[in-house]
């Protein structure tokens, strides 16, 4: 908004007006779209890996596990951005 008014005030309708709007409204947009396009891409990771996640935790608890366990023994392997949160449940579990 700020460069929008300054390029009014200055340049008054002219092309390089114009082009101050322009660049503006792409400063202004670009990095939301970054932080969107990299949240989307997490929660899709998040998406493939969860079903994984849970039956690893049924076959630990299958095998004679409590839940602590089988999450401990989960938490050792890869998972995806859904291990470094696991891995801090089962540290605030443990203690």
């Amino acid at each position: 908004i700020v460069i929008v008014i300054f390029g009014y005030l200055f340049f008054g309708g002219s092309r390089i007006f114009d082009e101050y709007v322009f660049f503006a409204v792409i400063l202004s947009i670009f990095p939301l779209t970054i932080f969107n396009y990299a949240d989307y891409k997490w929660r899709r990771q998040i998406d493939g890996h969860l079903p994984d996640l849970f039956r690893s935790i049924v076959q630990a608890q299958e095998t004679g596990m409590t839940l602590p366990q089988a999450l401990e023994e989960v938490a050792k392997r890869d998972h995806g951005p859904l291990t470094t949160e696991l891995r801090k449940m089962v540290s605030q579990i443990s203690w």
